[in-house]
């Protein structure tokens, strides 16, 4: 703006000065520009230029007079509405009500679609939405391909599955035929009252409680009648590739219920890895497997006992009943298939029968019992096993052929039992507190002799056991056949009281060329047609060595007393008799020697004795005319059976000989070849 003007106003401006201005003033400009008077009421022009220009964002300086704030106070009071309504979160909002807006949920739903608090959920079903697991390198795939991995009996059921009191039988086969492992956790108990049965590939996973029910209608059967059906609690057969992972149990019962944990036929590549408890009458084996090849089995078989004496336990037509852990090939029905290459590690405890049950049966419980090979279907059945039994009759019973085992038995009446045909089977062994045999071998009435088998095994007698009419061997090689057993090798070693470490063999002409080494003393029988054949030796062959300590001079027909021992390895030679008394069976040599001063002209001699039979005879006489210093020796080999003797007497011409004292002058040997 311009001013243009012809002078400037001085003093009070008033209407008479103002009309002056009029008259002789022009004002020209420019809108926008602003006019001020000075104090002395000339006027000043203000360019925009020299106006402040506000800056972008006010600030606040100061504070609002009252009345000002009494204004807008009077606005916010009667403002009703927004002028032009807007949208938050999708709801209209013009200002005459409240809303409420909640924090936004956008997680994604596994199924369904819609939206949730305006977020749209899509359509999110197991099948598209991703699941990715913490952890370096994991990788994303579908929520389905991971719920799939797992099947479990509550799938299929309702609150009641795997409540331990509720019949699960229906959910629980439900589950198994999807051919998946189902999971059952191990703080669960899962009841059912009828077989399951296990397709190939399924099983059971997670080591959870299944327990069998016998109440009416369940696992019932008082008879070895319906087999199948009413009392094997999982049934596989034809099925490969199966895993189970569990805890089986029979529910109590007081009455006689006949019923079995697992039954496996003609299945390949079997895992089981199993605790089985509380069964009492069994047919068979509380882990049956026939027919199958290249299983796996670890099993704990623990606290089953039965004192029934139940007239309809009849097998054969006569009372039967046996409580076993594992039985392989007992029932392998028509097909007469062998197992072949089991692996297994089964631990047995308390498998028992009272005494009622056992006067009516028999000592009928096996740890293990390892058939095959049958006669007819002769062949290597090759399994490998561990074996630990406490508290059972038998602890392995073997009938199978190629077989390796390592076992461990405490309180059993018969450790290892080698029997009906098997050969070329290893087995070794630690029994401790064994009642009837530590080891047992014998023949068979079929065609095919018990033939090289090789047993080492550490024995010791005792335990709670008693006998029963039986006499007790720690190692009993007997024969009631033709068949007979030949070209086994024994070899043990004592761990108790080695007098108790019989042998025994026992009637029968076909056991021949079996070979016991051991260790240890006892009684030996050699009562078989063949027995000469067989070999019976220690594994530390006797020994002693005896001399008399100071001279002495003989009177005539008189034992020699060796009184100090230099040797005595199994505690053969009595120093106050000088009687040695064989405690094994075996070829032995006896080797005498003196140091005597002789008179001139005297005879001397000595007889080696067996009992009251001379072996070795020898006499001298000092044909010089003075008193001589000579040596007198012999010796003798001789067969001995346990409890025979042998001993040295002077010859009764040999009167007043003196025979010298000291370890080198006059002693004996005897020892075992």
């Amino acid at each position: 703006m311009s001013i243009t003007h012809t002078k400037v106003l001085t003093g009070k401006a008033d209407k008479a000065s103002r009309s002056e201005w009029d008259a002789n003033h022009k004002i020209t400009g420019t809108l926008g520009s602003i006019l001020t008077f000075g104090p002395n009421g000339s006027l000043t022009e203000l360019l925009p230029a020299d106006l402040v220009t506000p800056p972008a964002t006010p600030t606040s300086a100061g504070t609002i007079s009252a009345a000002s704030q009494a204004k807008l106070d009077a606005i916010d009071g009667t403002a009703t509405k927004l002028a032009s309504p807007k949208n938050i979160n999708g709801v209209p909002f013009d200002g005459s009500a409240n809303i409420t807006i909640n924090a936004v949920d956008a997680t994604a739903r596994a199924t369904g679609t819609g939206s949730a608090n305006g977020v749209n959920t899509g359509d999110q079903t197991a099948t598209t939405l991703n699941y990715t697991p913490a952890g370096t390198g994991a990788v994303t795939r579908t929520s389905k391909a991971k719920l799939d991995q797992v099947i479990s009996p509550e799938d299929f059921g309702n609150s009641t599955v795997g409540d331990g009191v509720s019949d699960n039988t229906v959910a629980l086969q439900a589950a198994l035929n999807t051919g998946k492992q189902v999971y059952l956790p191990k703080e669960k108990t899962y009841a059912f009252g009828t077989r399951l049965t296990i397709p190939t590939g399924g099983g059971f996973i997670g080591g959870g409680k299944l327990l069998m029910l016998t109440g009416a209608g369940k696992f019932d059967s008082a008879n070895y009648a319906d087999v199948k059906d009413r009392k094997i609690g999982l049934w596989i057969e034809n099925a490969n590739d199966v895993v189970v992972q569990a805890h089986i149990a029979l529910q109590p019962f007081t009455g006689t219920r006949t019923a079995n944990a697992i039954y496996v036929f003609n299945s390949d590549n079997v895992d089981l890895d199993v605790e089985i408890s509380n069964f009492k009458e069994s047919e068979y084996g509380l882990i049956e497997w026939n027919g199958s090849d290249d299983g796996y089995i670890n099993a704990y078989i623990h606290d089953s006992y039965t004192d029934t004496v139940d007239t309809a336990l009849v097998r054969n037509a006569s009372p039967s009943m046996q409580l076993t852990g594992l039985s392989v090939d007992n029932n392998r029905g028509a097909s007469n298939l062998n197992s072949r290459r089991l692996q297994f590690d089964v631990r047995v405890k308390n498998i028992v029968m009272g005494p009622n049950a056992r006067t009516r049966f028999g000592r009928q419980t096996d740890a293990v019992n390892l058939q095959g090979a049958s006669p007819a279907n002769p062949g290597s059945t090759g399994h490998q096993g561990r074996v630990a039994a406490f508290n059972v009759d038998e602890a392995i019973d073997i009938f199978c052929d190629g077989c390796t085992i390592d076992m461990t038995a405490q309180n059993v009446m018969t450790g290892v039992k080698i029997i009906h045909g098997a050969t070329r089977n290893i087995v070794r062994a630690t029994v401790d507190n064994y009642a009837l045999f530590g080891i047992f071998i014998g023949g068979s009435g079929g065609v095919q002799g018990t033939n090289e088998n090789r047993v080492y095994a550490a024995l010791s007698r005792g335990g709670q056991f008693e006998p029963d009419a039986f006499a007790t061997y720690g190692i009993r090689i007997d024969d009631a056949s033709t068949q007979g057993g030949h070209r086994n090798y024994i070899e043990m070693s004592s761990q108790g009281n080695t007098t108790d470490l019989n042998v025994h063999f026992a009637i029968g002409a076909g056991m021949t060329e079996n070979t016991i080494v051991y260790e240890g003393v006892g009684s030996f029988e050699n009562g078989a047609p063949g027995a000469a054949s067989n070999i019976i030796r220690r594994q530390r062959p006797g020994i002693a060595r005896a001399f008399v300590s100071a001279n002495f001079t003989v009177a005539g027909d008189t034992s020699v007393i060796f009184n100090t021992e230099d040797i005595d390895l199994h505690g053969e030679f009595n120093t106050t008799t000088g009687v040695y008394t064989a405690k094994s069976p075996g070829v032995y040599e006896i080797k005498y020697k003196a140091a005597l001063s002789v008179g001139a002209g005297i005879g001397f001699g000595s007889y080696l004795r067996k009992g009251g039979a001379i072996i070795s005879r020898k006499s001298e006489v000092n044909s010089s005319g003075s008193v001589q210093t000579m040596g007198h020796e012999h010796s003798a080999i001789v067969r001995l059976v346990a409890g025979d003797t042998l001993f040295v007497r002077t010859d009764g011409g040999a009167t007043g000989v003196l025979h010298f004292g000291g370890t080198e002058n006059t002693f004996v040997e005897i020892r075992e070849v």
